[in-house]
């Protein structure tokens, strides 16, 4: 059981750094300083911090949230494409042995407001991770990001758990759990999202291809999605349960189970982006007259969902992607 008290058994917390949690004045650099101090873990306890820059994680770093400390995203503070509330260190050289525990990550939807479809632009995404061995996130609870709750390229050995979705403030393209590209050997599970139109896209998208020099992609990479397990979703009115979206990148050996509840658009979601606002690849061009997609291997079992709310035709399984071996749905 963690201890997530004002005085950790182990580790540093971050009021012994500055950081006040009383919701007045920016915390974040209090909360960076115990981030940068060299300890295995850092404890958040209990309080309303607000942070106006973005939050850098450390590879070997144990990060720990009180079930009420509540990191929120001051107003105005996304500016451009390097901001988000909390991404890790080394997106270049790559980081490892990443833990985030708890706690109550609020994106402030309201106070900030996704830029424009071009480079350097805000992406609106609440956490991000980019090229992580061994990341494992637990127990968050994620409200009113810009755009993504949460989003992962270049990862390796993952476990996303027990995650909940809330949010107030509804905006387009709200993901919950988004995958680009180049990510292997992980789990997914035990994802909850409840509330009208939360979140307001994919609960779990794995995106090996996307339209990248849109505001919410800039910064990702295409490329392959393979060896991922996802279990037990569920969603009171989401847009769309689950994506798996692949023009040109595979993806391979997935296996899904367990999806149910209330979605808007459709429930499994293969059409390769075909009616999304910028597409992905071409279908006039004559290289795609067959087709696109590397879906190879894919499993998706026990799916129970039902249209929740909205007016959309499409069907609750839409597949429009080309698979071997897969997809199969029962």
């Amino acid at each position: 059981m963690e201890n997530l008290s004002e005085n950790p058994v182990y580790g540093i917390s971050a009021k012994a750094y500055g950081a006040r949690g009383d919701n007045t004045g920016d915390d974040a650099p209090a909360i960076q300083a115990a981030l940068d101090a060299g300890s295995p873990v850092v404890v958040v306890p209990a309080g309303v911090y607000q942070v106006g820059q973005t939050l850098r994680i450390r590879s070997g770093t144990r990060l720990c949230l009180h079930p009420a400390a509540r990191i929120i995203q001051a107003d105005g503070a996304g500016r451009d494409s390097s901001h988000f509330v909390l991404t890790n260190a080394a997106h270049e050289r790559g980081d490892s042995d990443i833990t985030i525990v708890g706690g109550i990550w609020d994106g402030n939807a309201a106070g900030n407001r996704r830029g424009p479809d071009q480079p350097g632009s805000y992406t609106g995404v609440l956490l991000n991770f980019f090229n992580i061995r061994r990341l494992t996130l637990s127990g968050l609870e994620l409200r009113n990001p810009v755009s993504y709750y949460t989003r992962f390229c270049r990862l390796r050995e993952f476990l996303i758990e027990r995650i909940r979705f809330r949010s107030a403030v509804i905006r387009p393209n709200q993901d919950g759990i988004h995958l680009g590209g180049d990510c292997e050997d992980g789990t997914i599970r035990h994802i909850d999202a409840r509330g009208a139109g939360t979140p307001n896209d994919d609960i779990v998208a794995l995106n090996a291809d996307d339209a990248n020099q849109r505001a919410q992609n800039l910064g990702k990479v295409n490329g392959p999605i393979r060896r991922v397990r996802v279990q037990d979703l569920f969603a009171e009115d989401g847009h769309t349960l689950v994506r798996l979206l692949s023009c040109r990148s595979p993806i391979e050996d997935v296996d899904i189970e367990d999806v149910r509840g209330g979605c808007q658009n459709c429930a499994v979601n293969l059409d390769a982006a075909r009616d999304c606002l910028v597409p992905v690849f071409d279908p006039k061009d004559p290289a795609n007259a067959d087709g696109v997609g590397y879906i190879n291997r894919v499993r998706i079992r026990h799916v129970r969902a039902y249209r929740s709310s909205g007016k959309s035709a499409k069907a609750l399984i839409d597949l429009q992607t080309r698979a071997q071996h897969g997809p199969a749905c029962c």
